[in-house]
C-alpha cells in the first residue's frame, strides 16, 4: 500500500463501520492497530499509543495497564504502547495528560471512543492537541488522534467538528447511510463505492478520496 496524504499529514481521523459481530464485518480496531503502528515504525511520529478500552489482545506495542507502567516503559525506551485500563474509564484522563506532557510528536488511537465520551482530555485532544501553534506554545509536541466508534451520535461536537478525515469500513448499507447523515456529510454516501468486507473508504471534509484494500492480515486477531 503506497503512502497517502491522509496517513501522514497529521489531521485527526474518525473511523467507523459495521459491527464486528459477524465474519464479514468489523475491523475498525484492526485498521487502527495498523495505522498507529505504521506511523511510529515509519518515523512519522515519535510515540504511538492505543487506548484499548476493550482489552483486545492483538494490539501491537508494549502492553501497559497503569500510568506507572507507562512511565517505566517510556523510560526504558519503548515508544509504541497498548494501554489497557485496569478499571475506571477515568484512566483516559490520566493517560492523555501524561502523553500531553511528553516531548515529540504523538499519534493516539482512541478505540471505542464513545465509551469515554465525557473525558475532558478527549475533548482537548481533538480541539487543541493537533494544533501546531498550541503544541509549540505549550511544548506538548503535535498530537494526532484517531478515534473508532460504532456510535458517532454519542460523541461530543468538540470531537466530530474537529475531524476532517472520515473513514468508513465495510459494505455500503442503510446503516452506513445513517453514519454519513449523522456526520452531516450525507452527500458523501452517494460517492461511496461498493465495498467488500474490510475494505475502507476515506473522505476528506465530506469529499470522497479513495477506497483502500484491507490492511495486512498480521494486524488482525
Amino acid at each position: 500500500m503506497n503512502d497517502r496524504f491522509y496517513l501522514t499529514d497529521g489531521a485527526h481521523v474518525f473511523i467507523t463501520g459495521a459491527t464486528g459481530a459477524g465474519s464479514e464485518f468489523g475491523g475498525k480496531t484492526v485498521l487502527l492497530n495498523w495505522w498507529v503502528t505504521r506511523a511510529v515504525e515509519q518515523g512519522h511520529h515519535d510515540l504511538g499509543l492505543i487506548f484499548n478500552a476493550k482489552g483486545h489482545s492483538f494490539i501491537r506495542g508494549k502492553t501497559v495497564r497503569t500510568l506507572q507502567d507507562l512511565a517505566d516503559a517510556y523510560r526504558s525506551g519503548y515508544r509504541l504502547f497498548n494501554f489497557i485500563p485496569m478499571d475506571s474509564e477515568d484512566d483516559h484522563e490520566g493517560v492523555m495528560q501524561m502523553l500531553r506532557e511528553l516531548p515529540g510528536s504523538k499519534i493516539i488511537g482512541h478505540d471505542e471512543g464513545h465509551e469515554y465520551a465525557d473525558s475532558e482530555m478527549l475533548d482537548w485532544m481533538f480541539r487543541q492537541g493537533g494544533n501546531v501553534e498550541d503544541s509549540i506554545r505549550f511544548e506538548t509536541g503535535n498530537i494526532r488522534s484517531l478515534l473508532t466508534s460504532q456510535h458517532p451520535w454519542d460523541l461530543p461536537e468538540a470531537v466530530t467538528n474537529n475531524v476532517p478525515l472520515f473513514v468508513y469500513l465495510g459494505r455500503k448499507s442503510p446503516q452506513a447511510k445513517r453514519y454519513f447523515t449523522t456526520m452531516q456529510i450525507a452527500g458523501a454516501y452517494e460517492q461511496m463505492p461498493d465495498m467488500d468486507p474490510y475494505e475502507w473508504t476515506v473522505f476528506n471534509a465530506g469529499e470522497f478520496v479513495e477506497k483502500n484494500p484491507p490492511v495486512p492480515e498480521e494486524y488482525a486477531p
